[in-house]
């Protein structure tokens, strides 16, 4: 296997001289994709001959890296919008081939190769009135290097990378993200801290608190389990609570910078001061924490309420219902002709989901 991965990484001291293989590797460093064809190219030299002799062997080997994170498939690049990736290289622009749920894969990426650093304008997306943040500070002084990249890699694996300029935004420790058409995930690893952002199109107060806390809950487990693992790796003992692993703060930015706190004193307080003299409230850092089962809003956002219920739905409103099954489900208006809230009634489905309830 190690001589397996030899072929991509590696350092560039030993690339071949074969500039069809630099070609491949130089692009694959700079953006961090992969296309398919070109695993087989870098698979096809001499080297790899007495080891991948047929394409079966080459399958199972593609699926392995996968599983391990090494290589990730990114299933959610999919739609009308997206038909076709560009990635320039030094001598051509290549188009990679359109992938659907079942087909293989036309590309991979891979965050454990890429060099390039993210782009300072792409940090300063980020601003103080349209993001809110989360940090990880693991508790762990020996933090495995590969830990950044594995993480990486289970996000780009949920949310689609932003891309730009016919680029994919995986950076060095980092990645951007574009969970929707105005809000935007931007992940960095530094050192024994993860920083993630945010950040709505027009302001963090329109950023949904289930979006926010939907994304919370699946970085914070993915992290959990990759710590665990590499805990067992290590022939430490596993850890089953997560305040065990890392400590969790919310914050803001501020003056181009995350202003964090702990999120145990921003449940206790409604507002904190930061080291720059600015005096932050911890209502939306909190969203990252926000009941999803509550049946109705807090009593300060019923004007808010009001003026939302006067407007027409936005196409990405629509889209949501749709997709939680909200529209059309006959259950769904039994329930509402009851006075179910919409909260009681999800309950009940998922309960009895068992019992072959049916749209008919």
């Amino acid at each position: 296997m190690v001589n397996i991965l030899k072929a991509f990484i590696t350092d560039r001291m030993f690339w071949p001289e074969n500039v069809t293989i630099r070609d491949i590797l130089e692009n694959l460093s700079s953006t961090g994709v992969l296309p398919r064809k070109d695993v087989l190219t870098l698979w096809s030299q001499p080297a790899f001959e007495d080891i991948m002799v047929n394409d079966r062997i080459k399958d199972y080997v593609m699926h392995v890296l996968v599983h391990l994170d090494i290589l990730v498939e990114p299933k959610r690049y999919i739609g009308k919008d997206t038909d076709e990736y560009l990635y320039t290289r030094k001598d051509t622009a290549a188009v990679l081939d359109t992938q659907t749920e079942n087909t293989a894969a036309a590309f991979f990426l891979v965050p454990c190769i890429v060099k390039s650093k993210i782009p300072q304008q792409m940090l300063e997306n980020a601003t103080d009135k349209r993001t809110i943040c989360i940090a990880y500070h693991l508790k762990d002084t020996v933090v495995p290097s590969a830990l950044a990249f594995k993480l990486i890699a289970a996000s780009i694996s949920i949310w689609p990378l932003k891309i730009v300029d016919e680029r994919f935004c995986l950076y060095f420790q980092a990645a951007v993200m574009d969970l929707d058409k105005k809000n935007e995930l931007q992940i960095h690893v530094e050192g024994q801290r993860i920083i993630v952002n945010l950040t709505n199109k027009e302001s963090k107060q329109h950023i949904s608190p289930d979006l926010a806390t939907t994304i919370q809950e699946c970085l914070t487990l993915a992290l959990g389990r990759i710590l665990q693992f590499y805990s067992r790796c290590f022939g430490k003992q596993s850890h089953q609570i997560m305040s065990d692993l890392f400590e969790i703060e919310v914050g803001e930015v501020c003056s181009g910078k995350t202003c964090l706190i702990p999120l145990s004193d921003a449940k206790k307080q409604t507002h904190w001061k930061c080291k720059n003299g600015k005096t932050h409230d911890t209502k939306s850092p909190l969203n990252w924490f926000f009941d999803k089962n509550k049946d109705q809003c807090d009593p300060n956002c019923e004007e808010k309420a009001h003026i939302r219920l006067q407007e027409v739905p936005s196409d990405d409103v629509i889209n949501a219902l749709t997709e939680q099954n909200l529209i059309g489900d006959c259950v769904v208006h039994f329930g509402i002709e009851l006075g179910l809230s919409i909260v009681d009634i999800g309950r009940q489905c998922t309960s009895f989901k068992g019992f072959g309830w049916s749209n008919s």
